[in-house]
């Protein structure tokens, strides 16, 4: 996280589709795809016109405990206020 904030603008779900892990077939899934942050002073191109936004991707962050290997997705922002 750099500190930079954002407000944010849209949730995005695409469209749902069947999803193999661990060999067992899961159709669709709670976490949306993208999250769509506005900020004042980005100067990137936008995947919105007219609006400065950054589409973010939820991240996925592997780790262990006793032995036994963990996973945890979510997306990389915090509230800054509500």
């Amino acid at each position: 996280m750099n500190g930079t904030k954002g407000v944010l603008k849209y949730i995005i779900y695409l469209p749902k589709k069947q999803q193999k892990k661990n060999d067992k077939i899961i159709v669709g899934k709670d976490m949306p795809d993208y999250l769509i942050i506005h900020f004042d002073d980005y100067t990137g191109e936008s995947c919105i016109n007219g609006l400065k936004a950054v589409p973010i991707k939820p991240v996925e962050h592997k780790f262990e405990i006793n032995q036994k290997k963990c996973s945890r997705t979510q997306f990389p922002v915090k509230l800054c206020y509500a």
